[in-house]
């Protein structure tokens, strides 16, 4: 593989992360006031879930016994409202978006010594690579940190042994794509687009049918 080349946060495409910021998990949220309001108060909201009040930085939580809910806590996507406020210019938000990123990567990097099973199972991994590349407007010079976070996680999706099938594995090359291109780095964005098509062409026969059976997915060829 080709050296990274952004080996600093001041070299991250901060206008790429952007552009990226699109879908339900990544927009401005609706109700940003009552969504920080809930952070602040110490609920942590993971639908279909009930809310939780306790640790949001423990990473081996499990307070409903429920996959679903760690898989959710692990995407960190919860960090939403807290980015968008910050890019509004809370710096509380700001300083809480960085702890929870900074948390997450001493629990769990690398890879091999992560605290939770959870940390880097599939789809988990590149939708939490998407929301933490969208945070790149976020860091400061010195969090040298975040970079070795993003590398964790291009190494991890780059290797095609972690790279799992049909609607997870798209969630895996889009996290790859968008984080690459917060990093500059043209191999993992050329990996990911060739994932894609290939995906694309192999999702779909020749009347249209989608190989998960969904409707939804189906009208997506249409």
């Amino acid at each position: 593989m080709q050296q990274i080349p952004a080996v600093s946060v001041a070299d991250l495409d901060v206008d790429a992360a952007t552009r990226q910021a699109l879908g339900p998990s990544y927009d401005r949220p609706a109700a940003l006031s009552d969504d920080l309001s809930s952070h602040w108060a110490g609920r942590l909201v993971l639908p279909p879930h009930p809310s939780w009040e306790g640790d949001r930085m423990d990473w081996t939580a499990d307070p409903f016994q429920d996959r679903n809910w760690q898989f959710q806590h692990h995407t960190l996507r919860w960090l939403n409202p807290l980015r968008w406020s910050a890019l509004d210019g809370d710096a509380r938000a700001r300083d809480e978006w960085r702890a929870v990123a900074r948390s997450w990567f001493h629990a769990n990097v690398p890879p091999s010594s992560a605290a939770s099973a959870f940390a880097w199972k599939d789809m988990a991994d590149g939708n939490r690579a998407l929301q933490l590349s969208l945070g790149a407007a976020l860091l400061a010079d010195d969090d040298e940190w975040f970079i070795d976070l993003l590398k964790a996680h291009r190494e991890w999706l780059m290797d095609p042994e972690h790279i799992v099938g049909k609607n997870h594995g798209l969630h895996q090359h889009t996290g790859l794509f968008v984080l690459g291109a917060v990093m500059r780095d043209d191999e993992a964005m050329d990996t990911a687009v060739t994932r894609m098509t290939d995906q694309f062409a192999t999702t779909f026969d020749a009347q249209g049918c989608n190989d998960e059976g969904s409707t939804a997915y189906q009208g997506l060829h249409s």
